[in-house]
C-alpha cells in the first residue's frame, strides 16, 4: 500500500482543498495524531502512515493494525473549542460520504465514533484537542491478512475490513476522498457546529429508534431517540428523555429470543 504524494497534492489542489501541499507520509510513526499535535503550523496538515507504533482509540485504548493493512491518518484544524460538541459525529458523516463516493454502500454509524458494515466495525475516529488545535485521527481497515485478522484492537465490537466485505479499494482514491470530505466538514462545522449534520447522522445511525443500553458511570436502558445538536445521544427512558455525552452503547436482546432486536 503506497501513496504518491505529488499526485495526491495535485488532486487536492484541483478541488481547492486546503490540505493540498500539506500531506506528510511515514512508513512508520509513533502516532499520526501526536505528529500533528506537535506542530506549530498544523492547520489542514494531513499525516498518513503505513504503521503506528503507539496508535490509540477512544478512552486511551490501544489501536493496532498490521503494516499497510489500513488507512491511518490524522488532520489538524484550528477551531473554536467553545463549539466543539458533536465533532466526532460530524467527522463520521464525512468518512461515510467519502466511502460512498468510491462505491462502498451500507455503511452505518455507531455513536459516538465508529463506522460499521453489516454490524462489524471497520473504521474509527479519535478527536483530540489542545488550545485552539483540533486533531482528527482516523483508522480504516482495508485488507488485514488472515493470519493477522485476530490481532487485538481497542474494541469489543466484531470487526471487519473492506476487502472482506467485497471491496477492492483504490487506496489513493479513498485517501483523496477522505481528506476532501473531512476538510469540507471541518470547515462547515467550524462555522455552524453540529446542527446541520443531525438529520443525516440519525438517518445513518445503526441503532436509531432501537432499544439499547448505555454503560458509563451507570447503565441506563431505553429507546434511541436520536442525537442532539450538541452530539449527545438521546434515550427515551421510563423517566423521560435522557442525553448522554459519553459511554458505550449496545443493543438489548429482544425479549424471549436471545437475539438483538
Amino acid at each position: 500500500m503506497k501513496i504518491d504524494i505529488e499526485s495526491l497534492n495535485d488532486q487536492l489542489a484541483n478541488t481547492n482543498c486546503p490540505a493540498a501541499g500539506k500531506i506528510v507520509w511515514f512508513n512508520r510513526v509513533a502516532s499520526t495524531n501526536d505528529y500533528i499535535m506537535d506542530l506549530n503550523d498544523f492547520h489542514a496538515v494531513v499525516c498518513l502512515a503505513g504503521l503506528q507504533i503507539s496508535g490509540r482509540g477512544r478512552r486511551g485504548n490501544s489501536w493496532q493494525a498490521p503494516y499497510a493493512s489500513s488507512i491511518l491518518m490524522s488532520i489538524g484544524w484550528r477551531i473554536d473549542q467553545a463549539n466543539i460538541s458533536g465533532l466526532s459525529l460530524a467527522c463520521g458523516i464525512a468518512v461515510g460520504r467519502a466511502l460512498k463516493a468510491i462505491g462502498v454502500s451500507g455503511v452505518s454509524l455507531k455513536w459516538p465514533n465508529d463506522l460499521l458494515l453489516r454490524g462489524a466495525k471497520f473504521a474509527g475516529i479519535l478527536v483530540e484537542l489542545a488550545d485552539d488545535k483540533c486533531v482528527v485521527g482516523l483508522g480504516v481497515n482495508i485488507n488485514i491478512k488472515e493470519d493477522q485478522f485476530q490481532s487485538p484492537m481497542e474494541t469489543s465490537t466484531p470487526w471487519t475490513d473492506l476487502y472482506r466485505e467485497g471491496y477492492n479499494i483504490d487506496y489513493q482514491a479513498l485517501v483523496c476522498q477522505l481528506i476532501t470530505k473531512l476538510c469540507d466538514t471541518l470547515g462547515r462545522f467550524s462555522k455552524e457546529g453540529f446542527a446541520p449534520f443531525v438529520e443525516e447522522w440519525n438517518q445513518n445511525h445503526l441503532f436509531h429508534l432501537r432499544q439499547v443500553k448505555v454503560c458509563g458511570q451507570q447503565t441506563v436502558s431505553g429507546r434511541v431517540y436520536g442525537v442532539s445538536e450538541q452530539g449527545g445521544l438521546m434515550l427515551e427512558t421510563n423517566s423521560g428523555i435522557q442525553v448522554f455525552y459519553s459511554g458505550d452503547v449496545s443493543l438489548i436482546p429482544a425479549p424471549g429470543t436471545g437475539t438483538q432486536e
